[in-house]
């Protein structure tokens, strides 16, 4: 796959490229199954991401990515879980709370790399144009240009 580059490092893909990848997504249509070696609930995550998502948007190249960041999701909500514990002890030591803490770092900083990897975060789907656009169309009120709040 011959690639170019796009503006600030990005690559881009060809319109040829474009059109086999979009032609490829509509024969197969199907969605991938979760891989054999993950537990129940990584695979119920696998299937959060698959679904949320259009057809061919998780290639067989970033599927292995995909796989890593249910396995880091699940054991995320496990430290976070253990944070939990230690901190609704009646006496918290403060070297134990540092520790399941410093974990809890680990496994969010973990998921938000791999979730960037995939570009599933909004940040890396929209350019700049593109965010002000959406932020434009929202349709809610901004508290700077309510009148007066009630008291």
């Amino acid at each position: 796959m011959v690639s170019h580059h796009g503006r600030k490092g990005q690559f881009r893909s060809s319109a040829a490229e474009a059109a086999q990848a979009a032609l490829a997504a509509i024969a197969g249509g199907r969605r991938p199954p979760a891989p054999e070696d993950l537990t129940e609930t990584e695979a119920v995550q696998w299937g959060r991401y698959v679904d949320a998502m259009s057809s061919g948007y998780f290639t067989p190249e970033t599927q292995p990515i995909l796989a890593e960041l249910c396995k880091a999701v699940v054991s995320a909500a496990r430290v976070h879980e253990a944070v939990k514990q230690v901190r609704d002890r009646e006496a918290v030591e403060l070297d134990d709370l540092a520790k399941v803490l410093k974990l809890a770092a680990g496994a969010t900083k973990l998921v938000v790399a791999l979730s960037a990897r995939l570009r599933l975060d909004k940040k890396s789907r929209f350019t700049e144009p593109q965010a002000a656009a959406e932020q434009a169309r929202a349709n809610f009120a901004r508290p700077w240009e309510q009148g007066e709040t009630p008291s």
